[in-house]
């Protein structure tokens, strides 16, 4: 066998390599010297901030190591409107580059500028992918693969990719670069343990699952690979440790590993589709409570379909499953437009989710199976935003892991983007933005563009809201005019029910977002509140569902508060009163909302309109 290569930060590089840019961890540029040493570049040689540096970093990770100028003005600058300004943001930012490697390095385009290749310019993000083809050439996981994979870690460990740059085009190049990581702990904790190198294989497995949100798979080949080799014990007290950190982090585990309940080495990964422990539902009204012709299907007929189902499994298709699938769509129906109250519709889509999971474990034939848990990852879905709609975010994320689990199983990834963005909410409501933008980080990974364009446009929508929790201005911003261009594209979608789409609310998030953007200090963003009214009342004109003109009504409420028009301000909280008394139950984002209107009317006390909504916000208090 042949010797394995060192592992070194500093690369066997060609002679006719000038630069050596190392994009992981701080940006450093290393140039090669007449004597063939090296030297690194001092900071000061990119000028004063950061453009020159971005320009570099952006044009080294475009496909082919070049760009248009408008390509460049649009990921690094999407905030400056004036063209002419932004095009000598460019100009200025290539010359300080030409000083700093080099004019002969940067080649100018008729439309754009372009960087000399790897052969020239060497980086430790495309010698990566280099070495992670090269090691897939040797089989992945044999010896010669190794050393290989180790001088990925060597590189990536440094440090996050493109650091301290922000933006939406910064997001792509990370999830290829971890992408490649993910890849490169596989194969090695693989290698690792046929070399007998438990510890280090489990090791790579413990990164793995640590990533957010935490790889499970990564931890049950972590736990499997204990039991081969006899460690149960060890297993054991990996898995409770995995079970604390998840939780810890908002992420409990899906599956449950019992190492007592077994003979030695022999594991039990208990991942039931039977209905998890029933949470306590919500007490019923009276019948006469119920505002709604909506036909609810009893007990006893969903029992004889079932039954039905699985007395003749050759059917599977068609007319019973069918029937199953839109009984769950008129839940999200009765949702939608409040025909039932919460707490009977919460009941209702409980039983009728406990049937259809009691099934599933005698369904006969595998279509039967997938199409059985593509139905009840949507039904359970739905009983976890009736919990988040009253306000019970940790139970609502009970529901979406079955959800998710069901939607795995019926290989709908589309289905699982959905769950991972209402998943979201959760975290939004809780102002866990971080938490927030990871779920839809996962979202995004499992619904390209190409997949469904409807999904891809909510998601994107999402997406912009926790940006501007966040304050990522451009990022939000750049996002916002996507919806602005695109969003009228999107087109029905049988995923369109799961996600509220409806005509106003791009609209809605528009108004959201600008005003989270606005900055009372900097009066420059006046001009955001104006905008953000606009899109409100243009919003409610598309004749939206109650529970949405719930939002339109208290976030123009606030666009008003925060400009200081306080009589317009009062007349639409006055609209959400009346809406929130004809509605019976209140949302609890709803409520949220009002809190924070309540919040900006407080300096407003001696206003007459203020001091006529006062007893009837009481209930909306700080306190309450």
């Amino acid at each position: 066998m042949q010797g394995h290569p060192a592992i070194s930060l500093v690369p066997h590089v060609s002679s006719s390599c000038r630069l050596r840019v190392y994009l992981y961890g701080p940006l450093e540029v290393w140039k090669r010297n007449p004597d063939d040493s090296w030297s690194l570049l001092d900071k000061a040689a990119w000028g004063k901030g950061r453009p020159a540096r971005s320009v570099f970093k952006r044009l080294l990770t475009a496909p082919g190591r070049h760009l248009s100028r408008a390509a460049l003005q649009e990921d690094l600058w999407p905030d400056i409107d004036q063209a002419a300004f932004a095009d000598k943001m460019v100009y200025s930012a290539v010359n300080q580059i030409r000083r700093a490697i080099g004019k002969e390095l940067v080649r100018t385009l008729e439309t754009g500028y372009a960087l000399a290749d790897q052969s020239i310019i060497w980086v430790d993000h495309d010698a990566c992918r280099g070495l992670l083809a090269e090691a897939e050439n040797w089989g992945g996981t044999t010896d010669e693969a190794v050393p290989l994979l180790e001088q990925i870690l060597t590189y990536q460990e440094r440090g996050e990719l493109l650091e301290g740059e922000d933006g939406t085009w910064v997001y792509g190049v990370r999830q290829r670069g971890e992408e490649m990581l993910k890849q490169c702990r596989r194969w090695l904790a693989v290698a690792y343990e046929r070399q007998g190198k438990l510890w280090q294989a489990g090791e790579q497995y413990r990164a793995l699952f640590h990533a957010l949100p935490p790889d499970e798979e990564a931890l049950r080949a972590w736990i499997t690979m204990l039991l081969r080799h006899g460690r149960v014990q060890e297993a054991l007290r990996c898995y409770q440790l995995a079970k604390e950190a998840a939780e810890a982090q908002g992420f409990p585990l899906s599956f449950h590993f019992d190492a007592q309940a077994l003979p030695p080495q022999q594991v039990s990964f208990s991942i039931p589709f039977a209905f998890p422990q029933l949470l306590p539902p919500f007490p019923h009204t009276s019948d006469e409570s119920v505002r709604s012709d909506l036909v609810i299907v009893t007990e006893a007929e969903l029992c004889d379909r079932l039954t039905t189902l699985l007395a003749q499994p050759a059917m599977t298709g068609q007319r019973e499953i069918r029937y199953f699938d839109q009984q769950t769509r008129l839940y999200w129906m009765a949702r939608e437009e409040q025909a039932l109250p919460p707490p009977v519709l919460y009941s209702a889509v409980v039983k009728y989710l406990e049937s259809l999971t009691l099934v599933l474990a005698s369904a006969r034939t595998a279509d039967c199976r997938q199409r059985l848990c593509a139905t009840i990852s949507r039904t359970a879905l739905l009983a976890g935003v009736l919990l988040y709609d009253r306000g019970h975010s940790l139970k609502a994320r009970t529901y979406y892991r079955l959800a998710m689990r069901a939607a795995a199983e019926a290989g709908d990834p589309a289905l699982q983007a959905v769950i991972w963005g209402w998943k979201s909410f959760t975290w939004t409501y809780a102002s866990q933005y971080r938490k927030a933008l990871h779920c839809i980080q996962a979202a995004r990974q499992l619904a390209p563009a190409r997949a469904d364009r409807l999904l891809y446009v909510w998601l994107t929508a999402v997406e912009a809201e926790i940006l501007a929790h966040l304050g990522h201005r451009d990022a939000c911003l750049q996002n916002l005019r996507f919806l602005e261009q695109e969003g009228s594209s999107a087109q029905g979608s049988d995923l369109a029910f799961l996600v509220e789409f409806q005509p106003g609310l791009l609209l809605g998030y528009k108004g959201v977002c600008l005003q989270l953007l606005y900055q009372r200090q900097q009066l420059a963003t006046l001009g955001l509140l104006r905008e953000a009214q606009g899109a409100l009342e243009q919003a409610l004109t598309t004749t939206p569902p109650p529970r949405r003109k719930l939002y339109y009504l208290s976030d123009l409420a606030s666009a008003y508060a925060r400009q200081g028009e306080i009589e317009h301000a009062c007349t639409y909280v006055t609209q959400c009163l009346a809406l929130l008394a004809q509605l019976g139950e209140q949302p609890r984002a709803a409520q949220k909302h009002l809190f924070q209107v309540q919040e900006l009317l407080q300096p407003y006390q001696d206003v007459a309109a203020v001091r006529a909504l006062k007893e009837q916000l009481r209930p909306f208090s700080l306190k309450g």
